[in-house]
């Protein structure tokens, strides 16, 4: 389970598992950098993809590419996919310790 939550959540809530201290719901706040991403082109692409007979297995295809390229380098840099939304993802860079 802890694959598809972003790993900052996951390693708020085991901190919270073991200090016993905060309780749900509750909000952090934090200096981040935040980073909004998506595929440019992507309804042109989906459409060309259409008329090529590629469809939606190759769109499919495409974006897991993609995405499989942008999560190594963004993990790479110690980002944190926090959110999928169709051809975008929303990362964060948590604050050092």
């Amino acid at each position: 389970l802890a694959s598809y939550i972003p790993a900052i959540i996951v390693n708020e809530l085991i901190e919270q598992m073991e200090s016993g201290i905060k309780t749900a719901p509750y909000r952090i706040t934090m200096d981040t950098v935040c980073m909004f991403c998506d595929v440019s082109g992507f309804t042109k692409l989906a459409e060309a993809m259409a008329k090529s007979g590629m469809g939606a297995e190759g769109l499919a295809k495409y974006l897991n590419q993609y995405f499989s390229l942008m999560c190594r380098e963004i993990q790479a840099q110690g980002g944190d996919i926090f959110k999928y939304a169709g051809d975008a993802m929303i990362v964060l860079w948590p604050p050092d310790e």
